[in-house]
């Protein structure tokens, strides 16, 4: 749809500019990208909203769009579009509002029921519309599956690395007591207690055979206690 389908009752109602950013690291080095969301303020009043009736919502920057449960800002605005407060949606893309297809339908769903548009970088959209639903839905598929690409692609790395014996882990600050109990190559263990660093750095996991004097072998089975040294 174009601006001249924008109705009066959608203008009264308020615009809201959608911020977000997956990670805190996006959100300190990834300035540019935060910058252009901003810039949608702009959009907005182009587009004929007021400045007193266009909100930022940024309280989503550096969580992840995969989850609506650990979006505040989202289920918010969500709230909102159902009470019928919210005339527009703007984002730079539909992966900032959302990477899975069951928050990204229920959007579509309460924006086609209240007549509230949604717009990116590309265009305006209705929900209400067949053809601008269908074309929102096929951005929701391929934003969801983009993300897991994504991880598929950071996992296949690091068993590439852990294949070549590269991949390093540092160890967690906190430092656990395992009881292992071994047979056969086979272990199982049980965290049987808990300490902490005081100045919080990582520890060094050693192993100490509980029976010192019965070197191990094949058939035995005997116990291990591994500590982390803190």
């Amino acid at each position: 749809m174009n601006k001249e389908g924008i109705t009066d009752s959608q203008r009264s109602r308020m615009a809201i500019v959608y911020i977000r950013q997956s990670s805190v690291q996006q959100v300190i080095h990834h300035e540019e990208s935060q910058r252009r969301q901003r810039g949608f303020v702009q959009r907005a009043a182009e587009l004929g909203w007021p400045a007193d009736r266009i909100r930022v919502l940024d309280e989503d920057l550096g969580k992840s769009g995969s989850r609506s449960a650990e979006r505040g800002g989202f289920e918010q605005m969500v709230a909102m579009v159902a009470l019928g407060k919210i005339g527009i949606i703007l984002a730079l893309e539909v992966s900032r509002l959302a990477r899975s297809n069951r928050d990204w339908y229920h959007l579509l769903d309460v924006c086609s029921i209240c007549a509230t548009l949604i717009g990116d970088e590309e265009g305006l959209y209705n929900p209400a519309l067949y053809n601008d639903r269908l074309l929102l839905g096929l951005k929701g598929t391929m934003s969801e599956a983009e993300l897991h690409l994504i991880k598929q692609r950071l996992v296949e790395a690091m068993r590439a690395k852990a294949k070549r014996g590269e991949l390093r882990r540092r160890l967690p600050a906190v430092g656990s007591l395992f009881l292992v109990r071994e047979k056969r190559g086979n272990c199982r263990g049980t965290v049987t207690g808990e300490s902490r660093r005081k100045d919080g750095r990582s520890g060094t996991a050693s192993c100490i055979p509980q029976d010192r004097t019965r070197p191990p072998n094949q058939h035995s089975t005997y116990t291990r206690h591994f500590r982390a040294r803190l």
